[in-house]
């Protein structure tokens, strides 16, 4: 007589409709719990839970054997939820393992939130849906999964502001993606003073996060805020001093701060401000850029001219004077557009 202890779990081939008539359904729960089990491999309690469900209702048999194997179904609960599953329905195996699955879609769906409180935060599938849902708010209570790297890492990839829970650190792999999704995501890792790629990262994708990017990087490698202002010319805002006065390469910065937006003129030096060559490239490029132009050149013909060439709504930072010129009015109104949108 052979020993069924040592016998091994029926392979999924018995998944096929078709099984001989005369079965046990009783004899295919282990099947049942391979199916899940394989499921689960990759680490997906919801592909678990379906994989179940398309089991129990591949035919007859298969809808038998579900139907009587409840303590089967206690032991996938703690298989695919960990060792201290909710007891939603402790009479009813089947009932209570379908109840644990719902709960996943009630936490992605924000139905269902996490909380301090929670038995909910020592499972994992319930944290990584809550993630799904809305990563700051669940990672904000489940302080115990910070330091888990796949849980980060797909926090991250959903908002890369996740990154102020992140309790793995100098993970240079999640710092990157949670910059890629948010390059203000720059300003949670200590990498913005010490990694020139990360920095660099950042500013391709919004040059404002400068804004996060130590100043000792700037002077490492200047294409960091050239790359910043050339992505948005705003970012000159935040550009280290050392870069905003009379060198070449402060004038390559500033000038291509300008040529991207040019009410990047506000944070320009005085120096630049003062010249008129610079002052009428900003004005071509944003007309109401004028009004952080020089007395002097706000009472220049030619950069007036300019200006409302550009944006006619630029005539009101004009000098008095200018203000009056026909041929300036003449031009400013030309730009008017009644149709256009405020």
């Amino acid at each position: 007589m052979c020993d069924r202890s040592a016998m091994t779990l029926p392979t999924l081939a018995r998944l096929r409709p078709g099984v001989p008539t005369g079965t046990n359904p009783t004899e295919l729960a282990p099947d049942l719990v391979v199916a899940v089990l394989s499921a689960i491999n990759g680490g997906d309690a919801k592909a678990a839970c379906r994989a179940a469900a398309s089991w129990c209702t591949l035919n007859h048999l298969h809808t038998a054997a579900c139907d009587q194997a409840n303590a089967v179904w206690f032991t996938l609960g703690v298989r695919v939820f960990g060792p201290n599953p909710p007891m939603i329905h402790p009479n009813d195996g089947r009932a209570n393992f379908n109840a644990l699955c719902y709960r996943i879609t009630e936490y992605e769906t924000g139905t269902r939130l996490l909380h301090a409180n929670s038995l909910d935060l020592a499972i994992e599938p319930y944290v990584r849906a809550a993630i799904r849902f809305d990563p700051i708010a669940a990672l904000s209570v489940a302080t115990v999964w910070r330091g888990n790297p796949n849980i980060m890492r797909e926090a991250v990839r959903i908002n890369g502001l996740a990154l102020q829970y992140d309790g793995v650190h100098n993970d240079i792999g999640i710092v990157g993606d949670a910059v890629r999704q948010n390059p203000m995501a720059l300003q949670y890792t200590g990498f913005r003073l010490t990694n020139i790629w990360v920095c660099r990262l950042a500013v391709e994708l919004d040059g404002l996060a400068l804004e996060h990017v130590g100043g000792n990087i700037q002077a490492l490698d200047y294409n960091v805020p050239l790359t910043a202002v050339k992505q948005n010319g705003l970012a000159l805002r935040y550009v280290t001093h050392m870069y905003k006065g009379n060198s070449d390469m402060s004038y390559l910065i500033m000038g291509e701060a300008i040529k991207q937006n040019g009410n990047a003129l506000q944070y320009a030096s005085m120096e630049r401000k003062n010249n008129m060559g610079f002052v009428w490239q900003a004005v071509k490029n944003k007309g109401r850029a004028l009004r952080w132009a020089p007395e002097s050149l706000k009472n220049n013909r030619e950069i007036v001219m300019a200006a409302v060439s550009n944006d006619a709504s630029a005539l009101e930072f004009a000098s008095l004077e200018l203000q009056v010129d026909d041929a300036i009015r003449r031009t400013a109104a030309a730009q008017l557009r009644y149709d256009a949108p405020a």
